[in-house]
């Protein structure tokens, strides 16, 4: 996230205050749990894709449903997040914390984003030898134009 400060930001409470509580939940959430998963060495299953792909969901989720008027306790305000007017201007529209009447005081969208495919991992680690497989069947079912459970 592009926050535009001139200088570095080096002390760690600061960059907290700046993140805001729920982006640094989500980062330390998903770091956790990279490193539970650190050592799974399983056939096609990439520790760093999945660790990439759900902090991008994460980022997501924390933008998507941020508040679009006024500021929220470890949230800050929507200009903070550094967007182009383009972007905003896509967020008013949909405008998804209204739409889904989203309670900040529950809600962590940048974890659950972090964390949506943790099951994965969980998977891997507990039953090693079914990721492959699972991924065979995936990619034929693709070929089939298929869904992976069945049926249409």
């Amino acid at each position: 996230m592009n926050y535009g400060f001139k200088s570095e930001i080096s002390e760690i409470d600061r960059a907290v205050i700046l993140l805001g509580k729920n982006v640094v939940v989500g980062l330390v959430a998903s770091a956790s749990v990279r490193t539970t998963l650190a050592a799974i060495a399983e056939k096609g299953f990439r520790l760093d894709e999945l660790w990439l792909h759900n902090l991008a969901v994460g980022f997501a989720a924390h933008i998507l449903s941020h508040p679009l008027d006024g500021e929220v306790e470890g949230m800050g305000s929507i200009d903070s997040l550094g967007l182009r007017v383009e972007s905003l201007d896509v967020l008013k529209q949909i405008n998804l914390p209204k739409r889904l009447a989203l309670d900040y005081g529950r809600v962590n969208a940048m974890a659950a984003g972090s964390l949506h495919d943790i099951g994965k991992g969980v998977m891997v680690s507990a039953y090693p030898g079914i990721y492959p497989l699972l991924l065979v069947r995936v990619g034929e079912a693709a070929l089939d134009g298929a869904h992976v459970g069945g049926g249409a």
